[in-house]
């Protein structure tokens, strides 16, 4: 039997975990969601590109004690933190502003036996959510477009002297940019996130309140994803990664193939070919460990 056994779990299993609350449209109680931040993370298939990130994802994990503590997980995705912190003995809240990746997550807890409490809501506004002992965000907070304010969130979600661990692209690495070619070929890109300041110890102390927590440590990674070709990567992510969907959203019909051809040129420089024959594409990420200040 697999030590994650949530990751072969039945989608459509019958749920015995805490369901999503009842809502009006874009409301869950004093939290009002983004509606065009719902509907651009509910595209694509991220219980397949989630899949791919599950060793770097549960490095948010890494010597935490969790048995018996109250973890929030932020933007959770299909739960791959969650569940394995639930696995642990924590006390898991699994947050997203997505609904069908927390139905997937609810899903996999069901079939997995896992106690999970699924809750609809976003980074951006975390009243609801406070007094927990860790939380973490696995490639999920950095997509804030207002990283200062999703930041201060995840503070005020986390108890004094509680720990946040987060995992986010390094600057310069295949995710952790786009690259001009493709910008040039978008229409005009509203205000957009960069990863990169979730991954670098001067970014990440910019963003930090001075009364509110320190940086403990920020740890640099790879990631070696296994693929047949480059090719077959972009056109995944452009498929299936919310991101990327509403990056190329942008480009015009007739350019959509070369913004591929350039996406697929960018992650040619982070490959290499394997000694079997075929090739495997290097994520550069780190993880980082925040923790707020005891009084």
């Amino acid at each position: 039997m697999t030590d994650r056994p949530w990751l072969s779990a039945d989608f459509s299993a019958a749920g015995t975990s805490e369901p999503l609350e009842p809502t009006e449209p874009g409301v869950t109680g004093h939290l009002v969601h983004d509606k065009q931040s719902e509907r651009r993370w509910s595209k694509g298939r991220y219980d397949i590109i989630g899949e791919w990130l599950v060793p770097a994802s549960l490095a948010c994990l890494d010597g935490l004690n969790l048995k018996g503590k109250r973890l929030l997980d932020v933007a959770t995705g299909t739960g791959t933190v969650a569940l394995a912190a639930a696995q642990g003995g924590a006390q898991v809240t699994a947050l997203d502003i997505a609904e069908p990746w927390l139905t997937i997550a609810g899903a996999r807890a069901n079939g997995a036996k896992l106690p999970l409490t699924c809750r609809k809501g976003s980074f951006h506004d975390l009243r609801e959510f406070q007094g927990f002992d860790l939380v973490t965000s696995a490639f999920g907070v950095m997509l804030s477009a207002r990283p200062h304010q999703a930041m201060g969130e995840l503070f005020r979600s986390v108890r004094p002297g509680g720990l946040v661990r987060i995992t986010a692209w390094r600057p310069n690495s295949a995710l952790g940019e786009i690259p001009d070619a493709i910008v040039g070929l978008t229409e005009s890109l509203p205000q957009r996130a960069d990863p990169t300041p979730w991954s670098t110890k001067a970014g990440l102390e910019q963003l930090l309140s001075q009364d509110t927590g320190q940086l403990l440590q920020v740890e640099s990674r790879i990631l070696w994803l296994k693929c047949s070709s480059v090719g077959v990567i972009a056109r995944q992510l452009c498929r299936y990664s919310p991101p990327w969907i509403a990056l190329f959203d942008r480009v015009a019909p007739s350019s959509k193939s070369d913004a591929l051809a350039a996406l697929a040129d960018h992650l040619q420089d982070f490959s290499e070919r394997t000694p079997t024959g075929g090739m495997r594409l290097r994520l550069d990420y780190a993880v980082a460990t925040l923790q707020r200040f005891r009084s």
